[in-house]
Parts: C-alpha cells; sequence; structure tokens
C-alpha cells in the first residue's frame, strides 16, 4: 500500500512537472508531515508490518 501511494505521487508530480504547472501548486502544498497524516502513514506502517517479519521490517524502517 506505501509503495502504491508513492507511486502514485511520484507519478502525478511528474506530470505536473512535464507540463510545467507545479507553479500553480505552491498554494496547495502541504508538508511531509500532514501528507503523512492524509495518508495515515502509522496505519499504513501497521499494515506493511504485519506482512512482514520484524527482522526485515526493522531494516526497511531504520
Amino acid at each position: 500500500m506505501l509503495y502504491t501511494a508513492t507511486n502514485a505521487l511520484n507519478i502525478m508530480l511528474k506530470r505536473l512537472k512535464d507540463e510545467e504547472t507545479t507553479a500553480n501548486m505552491l498554494s496547495d502544498m502541504i508538508t511531509f508531515g500532514d501528507f503523512n497524516d492524509s495518508i495515515n502513514l502509522a496505519k499504513l506502517r501497521d499494515i506493511e508490518k504485519s506482512f512482514t517479519r520484524q527482522s526485515v521490517y526493522d531494516k526497511i524502517v531504520k
């Protein structure tokens, strides 16, 4: 899920850059903290963690 959300955001930002429309987004930009809250990053990490062995998850997150 986290990969999917990040990939979708990356595609959107690339398209905006290619169309040179990023300047129009300045008033709508949010902080990383706000973005993390909006996608409920803590919950996504818990879901991701439930599908991954603890030792592997610790290496990914750290």
